[in-house]
């Protein structure tokens, strides 16, 4: 896990409380894959291939890093009420609250800019061995990166 790894899940551990993301996903925050027992609702973050970088004589100037983040729920997770379509929409929403400018502590890196870039599409894949659906949805987000 890089600086810039450490940094995202340390800022979407951070948020609990009630409707925060680290309440939302009780079955914590994974890297590009999750335990096979990890209880629902989880959040998988990766970093996706980094895009050209941009210098000046030799410098590099700033870096273009997108990220995907995807959170996945079924029914009756986290003792909620609410569908899973809902619950991963409501983790959807709250963490393009969360990652819209964030305060993000990077060594050797500012951050110029953190967004939304775009939705990953709600795909429910079916769990054969418990007999359920998984739902899952999440989002891109660009992060652009300068030297400190």
């Amino acid at each position: 896990m890089n600086e810039l790894d450490r940094s995202l899940k340390a800022k979407m551990t951070a948020d609990g409380g009630a409707g925060g993301l680290a309440t939302l996903s009780n079955g914590g925050f994974h890297q590009q894959a999750a335990d096979e027992n990890t209880p629902f609702n989880y959040t998988i973050f990766e970093r996706l291939t980094d895009l050209p970088s941009y210098t000046f004589g030799n410098v590099t100037a700033f870096n273009y890093t997108p990220y995907q983040i995807r959170h996945y729920s079924v029914k009756g997770a986290n003792n909620s009420t609410l569908s899973p379509q809902e619950v991963t929409g409501k983790m959807l929403d709250r963490t393009i609250v969360l990652l819209t400018n964030p305060s993000l502590n990077v060594t050797g890196k500012s951050v110029l800019c953190c967004r939304f870039d775009r939705e990953i599409p709600l795909r429910p894949e079916w769990d054969e061995t418990l007999k359920r659906w998984i739902y899952g949805k999440g989002a891109i987000y660009a992060l652009w990166l300068t030297n400190a």
